[in-house]
């Protein structure tokens, strides 16, 4: 594990997530992984953002393999002020994939901060909607609600493997699934 203290955060990040950054690089000739991963890291970005502007700067960012880990600050957001630091990320996104379109710009870069910015903001528990309505509704209506856009979502993941021999969506479902009923975090 690398690590650095900047503005009071610990920025960290393994091995693992050096290694999947490389093999990515490496084997991804179109360039649409490294797009996909700068979209990642500006909505990222976004929340920390909104974290430094609230006063509330993260105790750690820690980068690894399955995405981007905050530690928040010690004392605790209100509901509003938790809003507004999840809905940055997506924010970051849409707004980036809006002035790309307009600017008629990058399609793929468009594509990719507009899937992840939509997506983030689907309602399930792991993801920043989900997280979202976890400042409005009790863990056990949002772990509900996550399960009934989990299973469409995982059908239709399990259509695109059958149909086009893409797995993505239903491994993306997969993990979501196993973070949404595992009692140790990923």
């Amino acid at each position: 594990m690398f690590s650095v203290h900047f503005c009071g955060t610990r920025w960290c990040w393994g091995v693992p997530f050096l290694l999947l950054l490389t093999l990515l690089l490496t084997l991804d000739k179109s360039g649409t992984a490294l797009l996909c991963l700068l979209a990642s890291f500006l909505h990222e970005g976004g929340h920390i953002a909104a974290l430094l502007l609230l006063g509330h700067p993260p105790k750690e960012v820690a980068v690894g393999a399955c995405g981007i880990r905050l530690v928040p600050h010690p004392h605790p957001l209100t509901p509003k002020r938790q809003a507004a630091v999840l809905l940055a990320g997506p924010l970051v996104n849409l707004l980036l994939a809006a002035v790309l379109a307009t600017l008629r710009r990058a399609p793929a870069a468009v594509a990719a901060h507009a899937v992840l910015g939509a997506f983030n903001l689907l309602p399930i528990e792991a993801l920043d909607g989900g997280q979202l309505l976890g400042c409005f509704l009790p863990s056990r209506a949002v772990r509900w609600i996550s399960v009934a856009v989990l299973l469409p979502l995982a059908t239709l993941g399990f259509r695109l493997l059958l149909q086009y021999y893409n797995p993505s969506l239903l491994l993306v479902c997969i993990y979501l699934v196993v973070r949404l009923f595992s009692h140790e975090r990923i």
